[in-house]
């Protein structure tokens, strides 16, 4: 799944967050330069599941993807329910959005925190669009 204009529209939406970016530039972050500016969001492909053909001689075939939001906090914010705010402003702009005209309406499917320390917490939310392929 491409995630580009899922991160185009939460950067140019977004009012809370610091950042916003792809999951694989974690890879040179530290964790003290991740803490720097928070909250921001790292966005990743996470799942994609096809489903059969219902076709005979071409191809009509159903394609569910989903995609997490990584959202890193400080811990304090988790107390004072500003991770909720941030999570609000995330539904509130991804929420029923087709990223073309190609794709179901953007839905929630999950939210769990991934890792919790004294100044960190990491939050993943699952969102999940659909498509088709044909030929």
């Amino acid at each position: 799944m491409r995630t580009k204009p899922i991160i185009t529209k939460l950067s140019n939406e977004s009012v809370l967050l610091s950042g916003v970016e792809s999951a694989k530039s974690l890879i040179a972050l530290t964790d003290d330069e991740i803490g720097v500016a928070v909250p921001r969001v790292f966005i990743y492909s996470a799942a994609e599941k096809s489903g059969k053909n219902n076709l005979i001689n071409a191809l009509n075939q159903s394609r569910n993807q989903r995609f997490s939001v990584l959202t890193v906090a400080k811990t304090a914010d988790y107390d004072n329910d500003y991770l909720e705010d941030v999570r609000d402003e995330l539904f509130s702009v991804l929420l029923g959005w087709k990223i073309d005209e190609n794709y179901s309406p953007i839905s929630h499917i999950d939210g769990e925190v991934i890792s919790i320390s004294s100044r960190l917490i990491w939050w993943r939310d699952v969102f999940e669009t659909e498509s088709y392929l044909r030929g």
